[in-house]
């Protein structure tokens, strides 16, 4: 901005000018900031909450991958390859609005996270998974069902209940490091105008898998409401080590068996003699060396030359032995 001060004539012209309407004055024509409109804000919509990055939820979904990979497996006896796409946060409403038409939603609980969450399955993996679980093909139709009828037969629900035990399996031991969680089905519906979870403009975590079975390619996604981890945010937004927390029990027996398998030197030293090099010449069979310990003290024997029991020498079926005696707990001073 110009330091310049107007002369008296010049304020003079300038106000000759206003008088005779030659100077316009209106807001348009000042370089004075316009007043912009006051917006409402609204502390509980969820929306204006910041989207930050949670890494935790992407271990936690890329670890459920694996597990559900290896429990459709285990469950099929086939090969099924799990693949975590992605995890987002997003309206429930643009959740709804990217899931096909054909799909099954399975509503479930899983305490500690408060409310429900969702668990949808694409319609034709239902129709494949049930197929290769009674031995048919794996080519998304039963008999002369198409993949856009809407009604489950009984069996078929109770196939879906298994599946989602399944996935439960899994998400139970993924957000293990982060919270004891536990599952249970509360409904299944077909129609996602009946799957109302949350409301629409809540926000919620999309996390979606891509399943492939003899060549066939579906969906499994599952849905979290913000609200749910919103307690635990904090533990999410950093990484954590979750293969450390979980014990991997079939690592542990093929350990323990390996190590029980080794062979480890063990010893027992009847005692011990200092003499000098000229008593060294001189000795002859049958002469009798004097050792440091009595006969009526225990021998101890060495594992690995570390002391670890006591005993008395003995003769079992021919043969030299220790029979024990007392086992050596603190070795410090031996």
């Amino acid at each position: 901005m110009s330091n310049k001060v107007l002369s008296q004539d010049e304020i003079n012209s300038v106000l000759n000018a206003v008088q005779q309407g030659k100077l316009d004055l209106s807001d348009e024509n000042t370089d004075l900031p316009k007043e912009q409109p006051v917006k409402d804000f609204d502390l509980l919509k969820q929306d204006q909450i910041s989207r930050g990055r949670l890494p935790g939820i992407y271990m936690i979904f890329d670890r459920l991958s694996r597990h559900l990979q290896v429990n459709l497996s285990s469950s099929l006896r086939k090969t099924v390859e799990v693949h975590a796409e992605y995890a987002s946060i997003m309206k429930y409403s643009e959740c709804i609005n990217q899931v096909v038409n054909s799909a099954c939603f399975v509503i479930v609980r899983t305490p500690p996270l408060r409310g429900l969450s969702m668990i949808i399955f694409e319609r034709v993996l239902v129709y494949s998974l049930l197929n290769s679980y009674f031995g048919g093909p794996s080519d998304g139709s039963i008999g002369n069902r198409t993949g856009n009828e809407q009604d489950f037969t009984p069996i078929e629900l109770r196939m879906i209940a298994k599946f989602t035990e399944l996935v439960f399996d899994g998400m139970i031991k993924s957000w293990n490091p982060v919270v004891n969680m536990t599952a249970e089905i509360m409904q299944i519906e077909t129609n996602p105008q009946f799957v109302m979870i949350v409301p629409n403009h809540d926000l919620v975590v999309n996390s979606v898998m891509e399943v492939r079975l003899d060549g066939m390619q579906g969906s499994i996604s599952v849905i979290t409401p913000y609200s749910s981890i919103e307690p635990i945010k904090q533990k999410l937004s950093t990484g954590f080590q979750a293969d450390l927390v979980e014990t991997d029990h079939r690592w542990m027996t093929q350990f323990k068996d390996e190590m029980m398998a080794t062979p480890v030197n063990t010893k027992v030293s009847l005692g011990k003699a200092t003499i000098d090099m000229s008593e060294f010449q001189k000795l002859r069979v049958n002469d009798v060396i004097v050792l440091n310990s009595y006969r009526s003290n225990p021998l101890k024997l060495e594992v690995e030359g570390i002391p670890k029991f006591t005993g008395f020498p003995v003769v079992h079926a021919g043969s030299m032995g220790l029979r024990i005696e007392e086992r050596l707990n603190d070795t410090s001073d031996i």
